[in-house]
């Protein structure tokens, strides 16, 4: 049975490495339909950034067929910011050799057929095949990544801000920092942890920090009144800080009443009177 001997493939890029082996047509077979049937794309350009390999799993990401891609330049599946740049990373590479962008991964942004943007992964190699320099880059799309990071993310900073806690910062003095955007949901969960927080803490004075809250509407005034007496029912004080002199004007122009509250405009101001609240109370006792 004959053999056919294959060039010999030098791995260039920060090192390089000589892989000699025997290839049967049946081999050269094989090692196509894995590349073409692979789960991930795989490009190859040559040095002048001509694509000469584009396998199904690039046609379905970037929406052009084998025969449009190929013999075009890689700029193609690249949006203009990057594109203008490629020629002269390939020309500093070849004339001088540094290595920026071969043998490491990196997150990028790619442009489909229909001029949508796509978040991708790609690492690349250089290759040197029968004295010519190839380079090929293994594309992953990372859409499905990043929509599931963003969303945990997101449910992560809703989780936080649904389970803001009451803060000992003082003996007989709790600080509840409310951040965010509250609704009715949110500060009715505030108001039962708080309530059990005062309690198991035995706590004198409550002071609410307003400070992170962007809005202040008429229905979280409302909560946050109700909130101060449920404290005061359960023999504690509530102090009301963080007003900005927006959320002052927004208070009054919708005619918001708070004057059953103690109230100062910053954290500071509050602690030295709830500190003054609770020791003039251990006086009297």
């Amino acid at each position: 049975m004959s053999h056919q001997k294959r060039d010999t493939l030098q791995i260039g890029g920060g090192g390089s490495a000589a892989l000699h082996q025997r290839e049967t047509p049946e081999s050269a077979d094989y090692y196509t339909e894995l590349i073409e049937f692979s789960a991930d794309a795989i490009i190859s350009i040559d040095e002048r950034g001509t694509i000469e390999l584009f396998n199904k799993a690039a046609e379905q990401l970037f929406g052009y067929t084998k025969q449009e891609a190929i013999g075009q330049n890689i700029k193609l599946l690249m949006p203009e910011q990057h594109s203008s740049k490629h020629d002269q990373y390939l020309k500093t590479y070849r004339d001088t050799g540094t290595v920026n962008i071969i043998n490491r991964w990196r997150e990028v942004e790619g442009l489909r057929k229909d001029g949508a943007p796509i978040a991708i992964e790609i690492g690349i190699r250089e290759f040197w095949v029968a004295g010519r320099r190839i380079f090929t880059g293994i594309v992953r799309d990372l859409t499905e990544i990043k929509a599931a990071r963003s969303e945990i993310v997101h449910k992560s900073r809703d989780l936080l801000e649904m389970s803001t806690p009451a803060i000992v910062v003082w003996d007989g003095v709790l600080v509840l920092p409310l951040i965010g955007t509250m609704d009715s949901q949110r500060m009715q969960i505030c108001t039962e942890n708080t309530l059990d927080r005062l309690s198991q803490e035995n706590a004198r004075v409550m002071i609410i920090d307003i400070t992170g809250v962007p809005v202040l509407d008429t229905m979280v005034a409302n909560r946050l009144i109700a909130m101060a007496a449920s404290v005061e029912l359960m023999g504690g004080q509530c102090i009301l800080t963080g007003i900005s002199p927006a959320t002052a004007i927004t208070i009054v122009n919708l005619g918001i009443d708070l004057s059953s509250l103690n109230t100062r405009g910053t954290l500071q101001a509050g602690l030295k009177l709830a500190i003054q609240l609770v020791e003039g109370a251990g006086r009297r006792t």
